[in-house]
């Protein structure tokens, strides 16, 4: 049931471990890493898919689980030599057997499609830097919980077969 920040560790986990890259979140306080090649990871966006959550029975404190899917757009970035190349193998790794078991069995996550490769190799200094970015979206389910409440006492006024009730508090258990 992930959240932004175990979407952006699993992925992560899962390119250190395709490509033998460090790689970073993109909107860490922390500099850059001076060996290159490197990566980055950013969240793009967060979306609701279809309906209403799920919504799972209430327990004794009035708390209830749901349950729904989300899907998601995250960006990887590549920067120095060979960006293009890793790019393509991180995509193409994607849709392999053992990648899509490990990364819906360990982080819970399906990747649905990897967009374009973009070169967006650049000036940087006085020398060129190759750089290759990508957007992957994937599917994920989301669980969280609400707390409805518990009703403790309930009134009753009116009438009932012809019987006029005054006001009664009766308390639940």
């Amino acid at each position: 049931m992930a959240s932004a920040a175990e979407i952006k560790l699993s992925m992560k986990k899962w390119l250190n471990e395709e490509l033998g890259l460090p790689f970073i979140f993109e909107e860490q306080a922390d500099p850059r890493p001076s060996v290159r090649p490197y990566g980055t990871i950013r969240i793009l966006n967060q979306a609701h898919v279809g309906g209403n959550d799920v919504r799972g029975a209430i327990d004794d404190h009035g708390v209830r689980t749901l349950k729904g899917v989300r899907s998601g757009a995250v960006s990887v970035n590549i920067f120095g030599d060979g960006a293009i190349e890793s790019m393509q193998l991180a995509r193409d790794s994607m849709f392999k057997e053992t990648s899509i078991m490990k990364m819906w069995d360990d982080y819970g996550l399906s990747i649905t499609t990897a967009g374009d490769i973009q070169n967006l190799t650049g000036l940087l200094e006085t020398d060129f830097e190759e750089r290759a970015q990508m957007d992957v979206n994937i599917l994920y389910a989301r669980e969280y919980d609400e707390d409805v409440g518990l009703i403790k006492h309930v009134n009753i006024e009116g009438e009932a077969d012809g019987t006029t009730i005054t006001q009664e508090t009766i308390d639940l258990p």
